[in-house]
């Protein structure tokens, strides 16, 4: 009685521990579970002879990981090969702030987290200041294109928003 109750308590030991290494195995890689959200309306300005485009992207983390935001471009429309315009590296970092953060002067001294890094339940925003050609025309939309990684040696992964440009009437 005492064996076959050790046999049946090593078979469901084995059988559970081979589910969990298959569910691994079967597990699928998806995109980041991150919400893109553009608050105001997209104005084109014009200062001096420039066409500015000016807006904020608000990027919310609902990963349990935290997620570094490594690029983001944009595109004048959804065929567009080529980006308008791209924000990344010290670039993009400039253009990011962590809501809720302390806001640090360029001679105050302490440890700053990358602000890139979008920690779980995080919110950080993205300021947009796009000079257009002055030979363009403001495109009537635009298409974003955010690159983000997980950690070092997993491949990075892409989300993707499409926002309309509104003119004054």
């Amino acid at each position: 009685m005492r064996s076959l109750f050790c046999v049946s308590a090593r078979t469901a030991f084995v059988l559970q521990i081979a589910f969990l290494l298959m569910t691994q195995c079967f597990a699928r890689q998806r995109g980041p579970r991150v919400d893109v959200v553009c608050p105001s309306p997209r104005l084109p300005v014009t200062i001096d002879k420039n066409k500015v485009l000016v807006y904020e992207l608000h990027v919310t983390n609902f990963d349990t990981v935290p997620l570094t935001l490594k690029r983001v471009e944009i595109f004048a429309n959804e065929e567009s090969k080529e980006p308008l315009f791209t924000l990344e590296k010290d670039k993009l970092s400039g253009a990011m702030i962590r809501v809720g953060a302390a806001m640090m002067s360029s001679g105050s001294s302490g440890a700053v987290q990358d602000s890139r890094i979008i920690d779980p339940g995080g919110r950080n925003v993205v300021f947009v200041w796009m000079e257009l050609p002055v030979n363009r025309a403001v495109p009537a939309s635009l298409k974003h294109r955010l690159v983000f990684r997980q950690r070092q040696r997993v491949p990075a992964i892409r989300a993707t928003l499409r926002l309309k440009i509104f003119r004054s009437p």
